[in-house]
């Protein structure tokens, strides 16, 4: 029986959902078909609330790709709030030299990876409440010092292992994987973090940057990853996005929020007519001091910990770049980086990415990161 012929890869976020189909055709995946379908958000942002809003529209783009899409494989990326991730740092040092067997480091995964459950539960105040691992990985390692892929097998007196760990909650996993077998049994269906994924693609996308900080402009929650030597160093999260620009937009202009957007984004790229734009430009300036200050405040608190690189790639729509890249550009993160220079953000478009993969920068890694995984 031949494999699956399509992969659905599908984006769940806070607020919107993206699906895209590939086709396997000579052992290469071309995308056939992509779409995007706004999420109602609930007026209290609880993850059981948004869950119910966001499902029903997921499972009907499901529903309609698995019928038209036979023999089918789906990868579902989750963004926050489906998810929460940890990176965890383990040393260990030892007298005398020891070999580091494949079944030592997977005892080291699994034990780190119950500890980063207990915590999560804790942390959620979930009393117990299940939680599904989606990933857990050895991102990088330093052996006796230096930077070493493969550790299996290697003899060494110290070594610094880098974790990252990942979980949803079991109850949303256990539903989308009822409903995906309800249509097509015996699916294969995959779930991964988009940190995971930024992670995994990174050397694909991005040979020449190893250290680097990624900026993720989200609907809702916007992320920023610090990368440091190929791996997930650290990640923080705010809660503001596009979404939140909308909302300003569409109450200053008793609009609906759709309409809302499409000002905000209009506004940015200076297509409104001069009246529009009178109107809404004070509402949208001090929307952006506000943006600004919660994006300082998260990178500030990273440069606190860590001295942070000056590379930034940042993921938006074009829109929106010109803007983040000058809140970026301030000579006040100076004292964060590295030597002490400005950041020197771009933008994630093309030049990492297939041309076939669309002008989504964010479907666009999770196209290259299906096909990475395809050629396994």
């Amino acid at each position: 029986m031949r494999g699956p012929q399509y992969k659905i890869i599908i984006q769940l976020k806070i607020g919107e959902i993206t699906a895209g189909v590939l086709e396997q055709k000579n052992g290469n995946l071309d995308l056939i078909k992509i779409e995007t379908r706004v999420i109602p958000l609930p007026e209290k942002l609880l993850l059981k609330e948004i869950w119910r809003k966001s499902k029903e529209i997921l499972f009907k783009i499901l529903d309609e790709s698995l019928r038209s899409f036979k023999r089918s494989e789906i990868m579902i990326c989750l963004d926050l709030p489906f998810y929460d991730a940890e990176t965890r740092v383990v040393k260990i040092a030892r007298k005398n030299p020891f070999i580091i067997e494949k079944k030592f480091a997977d005892g080291l995964l699994n034990d780190e990876a119950a500890i980063f459950e207990r915590a999560l539960a804790l942390r959620r105040e979930t009393q117990g409440k299940d939680f599904e691992p989606i990933e857990k990985e050895i991102m990088g390692s330093l052996l006796n010092g230096y930077p070493v892929k493969n550790i299996n097998g290697k003899k060494v007196f110290e070594a610094e292992l880098f974790l990252y760990f990942s979980a949803s909650p079991k109850d949303i996993i256990d539903e989308l994987k009822k409903e995906t077998e309800k249509i097509q049994p015996n699916l294969k269906i995959s779930f991964h973090t988009f940190p995971f994924i930024i992670y995994k693609t990174l050397s694909s996308v991005a040979k020449e940057k190893e250290n680097l900080l990624i900026f993720k402009l989200g609907k809702e929650i916007s992320e920023i990853l610090l990368i440091e030597g190929g791996r997930i160093k650290e990640l923080v999260s705010f809660a503001k996005g596009e979404n939140f620009f909308g909302r300003r937009s569409a109450f200053r202009l008793n609009l609906s929020p759709e309409e809302g957007q499409n000002i905000a984004n209009n506004y940015l790229q200076e297509k409104l007519n001069p009246e529009y734009n009178e109107k809404i430009r004070e509402t949208m300036e001090n929307a952006f001091k506000e943006f600004e200050s919660d994006l300082k405040n998260s990178i500030i608190m990273l440069g606190k910990e860590y001295f942070l690189p000056y590379n930034v790639l940042i993921l938006s729509s074009r829109a929106f770049f010109p803007k983040i890249k000058n809140i970026l550009e301030n000579e006040s993160f100076k004292n964060c980086t590295i030597l002490k220079k400005s950041f020197e953000p771009e933008l994630l478009d093309l030049k990492y990415a297939k041309p076939e993969l669309g002008m989504n920068p964010e479907l666009a890694l999770l196209g290259l990161f299906a096909k990475r995984q395809n050629k396994k």
